[in-house]
């Protein structure tokens, strides 16, 4: 899951470059203090462009130096700081529950407004981790103080489908998120129909060699050059 996260960690600086809108990612490998980031943090004020000019500058001189906009908050001293905790926050299950269990880290959550929360991949979600995680989920709503109509919950995944049981994704939300079955809405794929012009025929077979057809009837020549004199 942390693989994930980066992933997803990187798509977020590209969009938020520049939006002085701050987020960041908590996993086991989060440096613990500010000082201890490597590498190229750009200063407050730097927009998308700077961003991505200084990214490319990396990657073509072919450097592995990591590019931080200035909205990414990169160390847990800085997200445990009162008033300075990302707005967007990228974690897996794990290190979240590890959050709200450490005093030092429920800062992070304080007069948290939690107007989303997203799950990738929610088909890994079965079972007992299932279980655990939808007990996780109803334990920092209320943390926040939030009820379950106060969130909007989102779950993706490209698997959860029953051919027998066409509600299969509501039901799954419904208990994962503890919301009303009737308030899950499913959003899913609609492929556009292939079709073809009317009237169609295949052209006949070529009268003459194609060797010969590939030869070009004409061929420039080259121009001279002429003098005058004087």
């Amino acid at each position: 899951m942390n693989a994930l996260a980066e992933d997803q960690l990187q798509r977020l600086r590209s969009l938020l470059a520049g939006t002085r809108i701050p987020f960041g990612m908590y996993v086991g490998k989060t440096p613990e203090l500010d000082n201890e980031v490597a590498g190229i943090r750009l200063p407050v004020g730097s927009s998308r462009a700077d961003y991505e000019a200084a990214v490319e500058k990396v990657r073509q001189e072919k450097r592995s130096e990591t590019v931080y906009p200035p909205e990414e908050v990169c160390s847990r001293e800085i997200m445990r700081t009162r008033g300075k905790q990302p707005r967007i926050l990228l974690t897996n299950v794990k290190q979240l529950e590890l959050l709200l269990t450490r005093q030092r880290d429920v800062e992070l959550f304080a007069d948290a407004r939690l107007d989303f929360l997203v799950f990738d991949e929610a088909h890994t979600f079965t079972g007992a981790q299932g279980a655990e995680t939808a007990c996780l989920i109803r334990r920092l709503r209320s943390f926040c103080g939030r009820g379950a109509q106060d969130t909007v919950c989102v779950a993706t995944s490209a698997t959860i489908a029953d051919k027998r049981h066409p509600d299969a994704a509501r039901d799954f939300a419904s208990r994962f998120f503890g919301v009303p079955t009737d308030s899950v809405t499913t959003v899913g794929e609609a492929y556009e129909p292939e079709v073809w012009a009317s009237g169609l025929s295949l052209s006949g077979a070529p009268k003459k060699d194609t060797a010969e057809l590939r030869t070009p009837a004409f061929v420039p020549s080259r121009p001279r050059r002429t003098m005058a004199r004087t």
